[in-house]
């Protein structure tokens, strides 16, 4: 019988801990808890507003070529969501930043001078925290 309930224990231990690792693995790809977020990308190269896209408003995925003296970058847009596809830049960081969809982190690409900032009402980050991402306090020095 105490065999028994050790390895219905056991077993219920184990189903908790994959049903959580699930959840966890379909959000970090997008999926499971994702919630809707609202928010404006604003496309800068070289410090000059290039486009501001409504994610809200995309119905269609679309591609976005973005050129300078420094460089190329390839930005793809869908619904709520917005990345750097490839970029001939260096270091790579920027498309190895993936996609974003809320407000608080930037994609950023330094050698070719571009920045891709979300900013809304509704835009919310990992805490819940729904201000726009210029009205959070970044640090405090002194």
């Amino acid at each position: 019988m105490k065999s028994n309930r050790f390895w219905i224990t056991v077993l219920g231990i184990v189903a908790a801990v994959s049903l959580v690792a699930i959840l966890l693995i379909g959000n970090a790809q997008g999926g499971v808890f994702q919630s809707p977020q609202s928010g404006t990308a604003h496309i800068y190269s070289n410090g000059h507003l290039i486009e501001s896209i409504d994610l809200n408003a995309v119905t269609e995925p679309r591609t976005i070529v973005v050129s300078s003296e420094r460089g190329e970058n390839i930005v793809e847009v869908e619904m709520r969501r917005i990345r750097v596809a490839d970029a001939d830049c260096r270091d790579g960081f920027c498309v190895n930043q993936g996609w974003i969809s809320g407000g608080i982190m930037p994609i950023v690409c330094l050698p070719n001078g571009l920045i891709i900032q979300i900013e809304g009402e509704g835009v919310s980050d990992e805490s819940g925290d729904t201000r726009n991402a210029s009205d959070r306090i970044d640090g405090i020095v002194g």
